[in-house]
């Protein structure tokens, strides 16, 4: 007889339902066998379309790099330009930037909507607002920042819609920390 059983009073059933204590040794109790379902958790709807915001953001903000900001008022270096295309020697490190945000925005929206461990999700939402944040600000600049020397272009506000997009999937991926799946 083993120590806990010792401590067992007649009639006690397992944990499992499966075996009584007659006193001196346990009994099956003749139930049958429970197999324990794995618990299944859906994903929260607010991530999977955080997640989707944000990829949908991600070619906006890429045709908002295409499109010229500016319409430039002297033509003598151009008629336009763009973040990819910016009329002068060096101005592609602007470039990088957003290139940067497009390709590390992916697997945080991707990730956003796999995951189910909240402490990632945070960080994707996170990554995902500070990205829109900071793109925001970006096409501000290329918006508003040339006015004195030509007219704005498409480049800017389409970006900035891009931009908006995508801080909004951040925020809806933050939303899904504090909702039920």
């Amino acid at each position: 007889m083993s120590l806990e059983a010792a401590d067992q009073l007649p009639g006690h059933i397992s944990p499992d339902g499966l075996w009584r204590w007659d006193g001196a040794q346990w009994q099956p109790t003749g139930a049958p066998p429970t197999v324990a379902r794995p618990e299944h958790t859906a994903r929260p709807w607010l991530a999977i379309l955080g997640g989707v915001f944000a990829l949908v953001a991600l070619p906006v903000i890429l045709a908002g790099c295409v499109l010229p900001f500016v319409n430039w008022t002297d033509t003598s270096n151009g008629a336009t330009a763009s973040v990819f295309n910016p009329g002068f020697v060096g101005g592609y490190w602007y470039a990088v930037e957003p290139v940067e945000v497009v390709v590390l925005a992916i697997p945080a929206a991707i990730l956003l909507m796999a995951l189910k461990n909240t402490a990632a999700r945070a960080l994707a939402a996170g990554l995902l607002i500070a990205f829109g944040v900071q793109t925001i600000g970006m096409f501000l600049g290329y918006s508003f920042g040339e006015l004195g020397f030509g007219r704005i272009g498409p480049g800017g506000p389409v970006g900035l819609i891009g931009a908006a997009v995508l801080f909004t999937g951040g925020v809806l991926g933050l939303g899904s920390l504090f909702t039920r799946a």
